[in-house]
């Protein structure tokens, strides 16, 4: 079955349950109070969305559960970052996405804080010391993923990642939000604010800038992603793959297929890694990153197939998420069964830049090979590239009116 890739657009808006610490619930004298009285919390909110282009891991968003949020003041100095720092306003933080809001071009999803059965609000702590940045990130668990993996985060050196991930089939993604300053003129304000915290959403709520000042993530793709497809060359090949058809029933059917593709194997790849979500460095930074773990590679190997090629090209195995890079070392083997012989044969690529015409295999672009059969006997391959849409497409919305209260 072949299965196209769906672009989906997204609003993430963190909705919140009081920070700890916090001895107040959630203003009574209306949402907005707290603009104006300093002893209520300030609710954390997102008010952006974003494009992703993805496949395999991620179908719908409506169904994404286990997206996480770390909010960490990335640029204090002589704090180390830990879990129980006061630098950390939201470790680890699981979140899902809410049914769409709205429909067509224009829809977009919600992000709420919690699980879909308990959803919670989280509020920023009242002492604005801190200037939080917020970061999202995806490591699976859907039900497309054998076993969800933790999303538990390390602090070490000043660096806040997930200490080890799967790499292979998998489609991590990622989002970064950092606060622009809110300059206030005159009055009892008057100056230069920065966040994201209370203080903030105070001051851009009264300059009336509250939603240009949310915070705006944009998710990315932290991968690479090749596609292989099994492609008759032409008509005349495709039809060389079936038996003679039944004269009374000329559409050629499966049962009478000679040839099937069975099993798709990339050898040399890293199959491991630290899936870094933020660091303070203003070089070299890592963040939104896939390091590989240790200098040993992998093998990534998906079987059970029983893909016959078409002149439109079928796709193998829903696509491989690498760490992005030269792909040197690395060989793809096809394997398929003609019917009739005992064994497996297989197709084997090496040198995939070559083939695909390019430097390097980038981060947040699709590679997708085709695997020619000319006929039984010949098999080519080619390639193209797909761009991967991140570009950010705003959308606000109240979220009080989407949870309740806990």
């Amino acid at each position: 079955m072949i299965r196209k890739i769906k672009t989906i657009t997204i609003s993430l808006l963190a909705l919140a349950a009081v920070f700890a610490g916090c001895s107040k619930s959630s203003p009574e004298a209306g949402e907005d109070a707290w603009v104006l009285d300093d002893s209520l919390p300030v609710p954390i909110k997102f008010g952006s969305s974003g494009k992703v282009m993805t496949k395999a891991s991620v179908e719908s968003l409506s169904n994404l559960d286990r997206f996480w949020t770390l909010g960490i003041d990335k640029d204090k100095t002589g704090v180390d970052w830990s879990a129980d720092s006061p630098l950390v306003v939201l470790n680890a933080q699981e979140g899902f996405f809410g049914d769409a809001i709205g429909e067509g071009e224009g829809s977009y999803y919600s992000l709420q804080f919690g699980s879909r059965e308990a959803p919670t609000k989280k509020y920023y702590p009242l002492e604005s010391r801190y200037n939080y940045s917020f970061y999202g990130y995806y490591v699976g668990g859907e039900a497309s993923i054998p076993a969800s993996q933790s999303a538990d985060l390390d602090f070490t050196d000043n660096v806040a990642s997930v200490g080890s991930v799967t790499v292979g089939r998998i489609d991590y993604l990622w989002a970064e939000a950092t606060a622009t300053d809110i300059v206030i003129d005159e009055g009892e304000h008057a100056g230069t604010w920065k966040g994201f915290n209370a203080r903030y959403a105070r001051r851009a709520k009264e300059k009336g800038e509250y939603e240009a000042h949310l915070p705006d993530m944009s998710i990315k793709h932290v991968t690479t992603c090749l596609r292989f497809k099994a492609m008759a060359a032409d008509e005349d090949a495709y039809n060389s793959f079936f038996d003679e058809p039944d004269p009374d029933n000329p559409a050629h059917a499966d049962e009478n297929a000679k040839i099937f593709v069975k099993k798709i194997v990339l050898e040399g790849v890293d199959t491991t890694a630290r899936f870094v979500i933020a660091d303070n460095l203003s070089e070299n930074s890592q963040k939104g990153s896939l390091q590989p773990l240790g200098e040993e590679k992998g093998t990534v190997t998906v079987d059970g197939l029983s893909v016959i090629p078409t002149v439109d090209g079928v796709e193998i195995a829903d696509g491989f998420f690498l760490i992005p890079g030269d792909m040197e070392g690395v060989v793809v083997k096809v394997y398929f069964r003609v019917s009739g012989e005992d064994q497996d044969q297989f197709y084997e690529v090496k040198n995939l830049k070559t083939v695909a015409s390019v430097e390097s295999f980038e981060k947040g672009k699709s590679y997708t090979f085709n695997v020619i059969f000319n006929s039984i006997e010949e098999i080519s391959i080619k390639a193209n590239l797909d761009e991967w849409d991140n570009s950010p497409e705003v959308s606000n919305w109240d979220p009080d009116d989407h949870l309740d209260e806990d």
